[in-house]
């Protein structure tokens, strides 16, 4: 989650995919707005669990 984060904050990569539980994320890509969505409503039900 960290690395995610992060990367994403840098611009350094982008989140092509969240599907089941997986993120893919790609060095070099933007983001899209409906992935994003995915990978904050995903960051969401695993944050308690990173606790």
């Amino acid at each position: 989650m960290r690395f995610t984060d992060d990367a994403l904050r840098r611009g350094l990569y982008g989140i092509a995919k969240v599907l089941e539980g997986v993120v893919l994320v790609q060095k070099g890509i933007p983001s899209k707005p409906e992935v994003l969505s995915a990978w904050s409503n995903f960051r969401q039900e695993i944050e308690p669990l990173m606790k």
